[in-house]
C-alpha cells in the first residue's frame, strides 16, 4: 500500500477552540459548535453542513469583551467519513470573507496566541 503524503493547504495555523456559534444563511439559523479557528476560517461541528460555496453569517464570542460577526464561505464539509485515511468530524470548514463586527477583538485574540 502506497502512503500518500498529506498536503497542507491552510494559510493560517488552526487553534483548538470550543465555543457555541450561531450560523445562519438565507434558509436556516442553527446553533453549531466551533471546533477550531484561525485568522482565515473556522471549522463548525454540525450534522447538517451547508452546501459548499454557500455563504453564511456566524455570530460568536471569543472573549467576554464582545461578539464577533463574520461572513464566511463554506469551502468543504464532512459527514463523519474518513478524510486522508483518518476519521473526520461531521461539520463544515469555512473561509472568512469579512468581519462585520468585532474585528479588533478578533485580531487581538490571535496576537495573544503567538
Amino acid at each position: 500500500m502506497t502512503v500518500v503524503p498529506e498536503i497542507e493547504r491552510r494559510r493560517h495555523q488552526r487553534h483548538y477552540f470550543s465555543k457555541s456559534c450561531w450560523c445562519e444563511d438565507e434558509r436556516i439559523t442553527m446553533l453549531a459548535r466551533i471546533a477550531n479557528i484561525s485568522r482565515g476560517g473556522l471549522f463548525l461541528k454540525t450534522s447538517n453542513p451547508f452546501p459548499i460555496g454557500d455563504q453564511a453569517v456566524l455570530t460568536f464570542k471569543i472573549t467576554d469583551y464582545g461578539e464577533i460577526i463574520a461572513r464566511v464561505e463554506i469551502v468543504w464539509h464532512s459527514k463523519g467519513h474518513y478524510i486522508l485515511h483518518r476519521p473526520s468530524l461531521s461539520g463544515m470548514g469555512t473561509k472568512i470573507i469579512d468581519i462585520i463586527k468585532g474585528g479588533d477583538i478578533f485580531k487581538m485574540f490571535f496576537s495573544y496566541l503567538r
